[in-house]
């Protein structure tokens, strides 16, 4: 497996991700899209680096972090969302 180019990958993906916060920082919905998307690039990391090291531990990792940003999102978008 060629790890080169999956952090490659994900190296690019968490730059766009906070260039575009950098660049954006008036719509709380853009912000939180390149927030998950840079949250998913480091998940992708942790895969990588479970599987070329042959250990469990990351994946572990990614699906345990995976689920609580996603709970955490929606709960904080519903919760934002409720005063407009």
């Amino acid at each position: 497996m060629d790890s080169i180019k999956y952090f490659t990958f994900t190296m690019i993906g968490s730059i766009l991700g906070i260039c575009g916060i950098l660049l954006n920082r008036q719509n709380i919905l853009i912000i939180s899209m390149l927030t998950e998307s840079m949250l998913i690039a480091i998940n992708l990391d942790f895969l990588v680096f479970s599987i070329s090291l042959d250990d469990m531990m990351g994946q572990i990792i990614c699906f345990i972090s995976s689920n609580s940003v996603s709970c955490g999102m929606y709960y904080w978008i519903s919760q934002s969302l409720r005063y407009y």
